[in-house]
């Protein structure tokens, strides 16, 4: 009988010790579904947990109006995912982190863009304005790199998705249903972000001669298949509620990543970086950004890209 108490209190007191470790919430775009998201994410977390066993580290993969949701019920203490996303709610209190340096054939990326994509068959589809009348997939109205850079392509062409084209249909996540919805000839085109046809056929999903790109536009040093300007890729920003103590250990911590470590090798990146300029800029205001006078930065472009489309901070979406 002793004994048997002797085992319920300890059972109880190592759960009450489990139960008095803070949560870190980090949460994530799940792009390409959960997942996909977990496949990708979970060593990351298993490694920050055994950097930092004081916590208990829990990845949340969330469609962007969850993500949204949970920072403004003040869910999170972490938030992993696009600049787009990070500029939309830096207003709710977030400040960067790290970035993420993207791994493709052993060389590092920490840019990114969209590719507009249609059947290679389609003769009647080679400019941006041949999809005038055609129908047209995306992610969200609210996806940065699964719909808003390409509206700010058919921008500058004088093209409106949302009346230009038959259909404008945002099919949500996985990001993977826009590619075989065109593949199937559902849509006439579509658009996701660079590096996922190359992924995809990479996992012998779709062969990419099966598609061309629209608007294709060449970069040095980028391999994959671009349609649209650059941007920066994904940032990991603290919400209003983490301390920054904590944000310094987090950060230090993925910095001394490396590109062997396996969080590395099933998350596709080199490593982290946290760059003097890129936090610089992430951090000023609204009218401290319209005085910068370095058009080139690509930080400033995403501000640029929002103003010219009236979307994040400059106006409620439609």
């Amino acid at each position: 009988m002793q004994k048997n108490l002797f085992y319920v209190l300890l059972f109880l007191t190592l759960n009450a010790t489990a139960d008095d470790k803070t949560t870190i919430t980090i949460g994530t775009v799940a792009y390409r579904g959960v997942e996909q998201a977990h496949q990708r994410w979970d060593k990351t977390i298993e490694y920050l947990q055994q950097q930092h066993t004081e916590y208990r580290f829990i990845l949340k993969p969330l469609s962007l109006n969850q993500l949204e949701d949970a920072i403004n019920n003040r869910q999170l203490s972490f938030l992993l995912g696009n600049p787009g996303l990070y500029y939309t709610m830096k207003h709710k209190g977030l400040r960067p982190v790290s970035s993420l340096i993207n791994k493709r054939k052993n060389k590092g990326y920490d840019q990114f863009g969209a590719i507009i994509f249609t059947r290679s068959d389609r003769q009647d589809i080679n400019t941006l304005r041949d999809l005038k009348g055609k129908r047209f997939g995306a992610v969200s109205v609210k996806a940065f790199g699964g719909f808003q850079m390409a509206w700010r392509e058919f921008k500058s062409k004088d093209i409106d998705p949302f009346t230009d084209f038959a259909e404008l249909k945002f099919i949500g996540i996985p990001m993977d249903r826009i590619v075989y919805l065109v593949k199937e000839g559902k849509l006439d085109a579509g658009t996701v972000r660079t590096d996922l046809l190359e992924r995809m056929e990479e996992k012998g999903l779709i062969n990419i001669s099966d598609f061309k790109t629209i608007n294709a536009q060449h970069y040095k040093d980028f391999p994959f298949q671009i349609s649209t300007r650059l941007y920066p890729d994904w940032i990991l920003s603290k919400t209003q509620d983490t301390p920054n103590t904590l944000s310094d250990k987090i950060r230090h911590s993925l910095l001394k990543l490396n590109p062997e470590h396996p969080a590395a090798i099933t998350g596709n990146y080199i490593g982290w970086t946290h760059q003097n300029r890129m936090k610089e800029l992430l951090e000023l205001s609204l009218e401290e950004l319209m005085q910068v006078d370095t058009t080139e930065d690509r930080f400033i472009s995403i501000d640029q890209m929002m103003k010219e489309l009236k979307i994040g901070p400059y106006k409620i979406l439609k």
